[in-house]
Parts: C-alpha cells; structure tokens; sequence
C-alpha cells in the first residue's frame, strides 16, 4: 500500500489547471480538488495506468504520469495494464494501493525490470594450446549475490538479468582457483552474445 508522501504539494494555477509537485517531480495537471498522485513505472513509457477500473492515461518519455483525481483517506486501486509490456520486461506487481491525505499526494512505483540474458564461450589457453572450458561451473558476483551458471559443450555459458558493467568470473580448473574479467557492454533487445573469450593460463 502506498500512502501519503509528505514530500508534495499541489497549487491551483487557475481555473482549469494546477501544478502538483511530489518527490522533486513537478508537473501540470487538471485541477486538484482532494488528493492527487505520481505514478513512476521505471522509465517506460505509454504504460497505461487504471485508477479505480478508469483509464487514467499514459506514462510519459520518463515513465511519470501525475493523477489528480485521488480520493483522500481512501484505498485507491492503480493499476498498471500488464498487455503494455513488451516481452522484454517483467511487471511483478500490476496493483498498488494508494491513500493520500487531503491535498496531499502518494507516490506510486511499479518496478518494471528489463529481461536480458547473455551467452559466449570460454577458450583455456594453456601451453599455446586452447580447448573449451566445458562442463565447469562459473560464479558472478552480482549485487553481493552469488550466481552459477556451468559451462556446456565448446565452452557455452549463459547469465540472465545481468546489467552492464565489470565483473569478476571465478572457476576452478585441475583444483586451482581462478578469476576471469566478464566486460559486459551496453545492448540492444533481449539477448547479447559476448562471442568467444580467451582465458590464459600461466605456468
């Protein structure tokens, strides 16, 4: 449930319009008359909002939609039109409740995670000959989180909802430890393929 935030405020600016503020969110709305809210659905935009089963509009570029017509001290249900998501992201939670205060307005987020995955290969080079790293297991560490994924034929491995950046590799190999560097860059879509890695090891 989401409740007042005492971070907000809301002005009339005339007649037929007001300015809400809500989190260092500023936006022009319809005239507010009881409580309002600020839907942030994570940077995707056109997602469709319900307030109470009425179509209450569309996020914008920045994945914000302001909702000026809120009913204070009231469970209002927002919901957010699960069909408006494309297949490579993944809404956990499509209803929220929110209750604001009189002229007081709740913030609303819906965590919309972006479904990725990456694969390649992993070469041993050893003695100026190179073989596949088949059938071991590999271990990221990923946001204090350990994550395993073991090696298939010719070296394959495969990680799933990883964000781009830097990160350390560990895989042991004839009892000794080792750590690889995994580089992933900014992509695309759904899936990225890192192609084939070389992993040299020292006598």
């Amino acid at each position: 449930q989401q409740g007042d935030d005492w971070d907000s405020n809301a002005f009339r600016l005339s007649a037929s319009g007001a300015v809400a503020s809500i989190r260092g969110v500023t936006g022009f709305t319809t005239p507010i008359s009881d409580g309002f809210g600020l839907v942030n659905s994570s940077n995707v935009k056109d997602l469709t909002i319900m307030v109470n089963g009425n179509n209450a509009g569309k996020t914008d570029d920045k994945g914000l939609l302001f909702l000026p017509n809120l009913t204070s001290y009231y469970d209002n249900l927002i919901s957010a039109v699960t069909t408006d998501v494309s297949m490579e992201y993944a809404l956990p939670e499509s209803d929220k409740f929110a209750s604001p205060l009189f002229r007081g307005g709740s913030y609303i987020n819906f965590d919309v995670n972006r479904y990725s995955a990456i694969s390649g290969k992993i070469n041993i080079k050893k003695d100026n000959k190179s073989v596949p790293l088949e059938f071991y297991e590999l271990t990221l560490t990923y946001e204090g989180n350990k994550i395993v994924s073991p090696t298939g034929k010719d070296g394959e491995f495969y990680f799933e909802n990883i964000t781009p950046g830097s990160y350390d590799v560990e895989f042991d190999y004839f009892g000794k430890s080792h750590t690889m560097n995994l580089n992933i860059p900014e992509f695309e879509g759904t899936f990225f393929d890192m192609g084939t890695m070389t992993y040299e090891i020292n006598k």
